[in-house]
């Protein structure tokens, strides 16, 4: 056996075997890996096909009745949130009136006032919506029928009348709004609208039903709702006597006046203060009662400034005011109420589509005993 001397330098045949072992120890391990690698490869490809797939359904099935991308251009009232189930009422060609507020409008019927208006009315309001979400809903519907001659009814509560253009922000405002096409697809994919979406393919097969009336009626009482409990605290109700100047900014009111200023002339609108308990109205001479008489002064002017538009200031002491039973607080009408107020918006917005110059402030007289 040959010794290696210190010093020596090693053959490279000393190694060779050792390494061809080694190296084919690696390529076999390498092998075992292999099948892995191609399944992990093959999961991936499926998991990204599906995914996109997935969101091609949700598009163009169109859970929310958008229109855009979509099969079709049926409307289907699809989900129990009314934030999502409007979306497609404020395209639909057959209502050529609309009334849109915020959970105060609730309670109100489109179809009695259809009656009176010779219109096929929709009912746009929504519970727990702020000033900019109603217009953004309501420069929708505008949108989508250009060129007709609309009914537009606003009902403005005491947040129209704030200092601040208040928002709520939960609102789907880019469903509505003629949102960029980027914006609209990256909000689309989320699982509520695949859950939606597949209902709504569900309907189609007759096998989930509506879930919103085809006119938008869908009035809600406060859950549990207890008539004698709503009694004894409407009777217990006190009225707000701090206010904001007469003299701050009402930049909710200037940001209606920009959208009925950009309506179609042929188009009439009814601005409308409803009737709160008698409790709760400020007392004359208050900052509060201050603050309402300048915000009712104001909704006027914008009313007189354009043709077929009129007020309609139900914000008084009168019957409607005083009547116990028909209010489930002190700022959301009910039952008879309702309907009295109903009645006083037909007959204005009849009076609003009139072109005489002195009719675009319309109140009902005080019956205060």
């Amino acid at each position: 056996m040959r010794t290696v001397e210190v010093g020596d330098r090693p053959s490279r045949s000393m190694f060779s075997g050792a390494a061809v072992a080694r190296m084919d120890s690696i390529h076999d391990q390498s092998s075992e890996h292999d099948p892995w690698r191609s399944w992990l490869r093959q999961f991936l490809c499926i998991f990204v096909a599906a995914l996109a797939a997935t969101y091609l359904f949700v598009i163009v099935i169109d859970p929310f009745s958008t229109g855009r991308l979509a099969l079709t251009q049926h409307i289907d009232r699809n989900s129990g949130n009314q934030f999502l189930s409007k979306v497609g009422l404020v395209r639909d060609p057959q209502f050529d009136g609309a009334i849109f507020g915020s959970s105060i409008a609730g309670a109100l019927d489109p179809s009695h006032i259809g009656q009176l208006t010779d219109r096929n009315m929709v009912q746009l309001s929504f519970y727990g919506v702020k000033p900019k979400n109603t217009l953004i809903v309501a420069r929708a519907y505008d949108r989508h029928h250009r060129g007709s001659a609309t009914l537009q009814i606003f009902i403005l509560d005491f947040m129209w009348c704030d200092q601040h253009f208040l928002s709520q922000s939960i609102f789907p405002d880019w469903l509505y709004e003629d949102s960029p096409l980027g914006e609209y697809l990256s909000r689309m994919f989320n699982p509520e609208a695949f859950s939606l979406a597949v209902r709504r393919i569900g309907m189609w097969l007759g096998l989930a039903e509506p879930q919103l009336p085809a006119d938008g009626f869908a009035p809600i009482l406060p859950r549990h709702f207890d008539e004698q409990v709503a009694r004894r605290a409407l009777l217990a109700t006190k009225p707000e006597t701090d206010g904001l100047a007469p003299a701050a900014p009402f930049p909710a009111i200037d940001e209606l006046a920009s959208h009925l200023t950009a309506l179609d002339s042929r188009s009439s609108v009814l601005l409308v203060s409803l009737p709160i308990f008698v409790n709760a109205l400020p007392p004359d001479g208050s900052a509060a009662a201050l603050r309402v008489a300048a915000c009712k002064e104001r909704i006027s002017s914008v009313a007189e400034q354009r043709p077929k538009t009129a007020y309609l200031d139900l914000q008084l002491d009168n019957a409607m005011a005083r009547d116990v039973d028909g209010y489930s607080d002190w700022v959301h009408v009910r039952g008879s109420v309702a309907r009295l107020v109903e009645a006083e918006i037909g007959r204005a917005a009849i009076r609003s589509s009139l072109p005489a110059d002195d009719r675009s402030v319309v109140e009902l007289r005080d019956s205060r005993p």
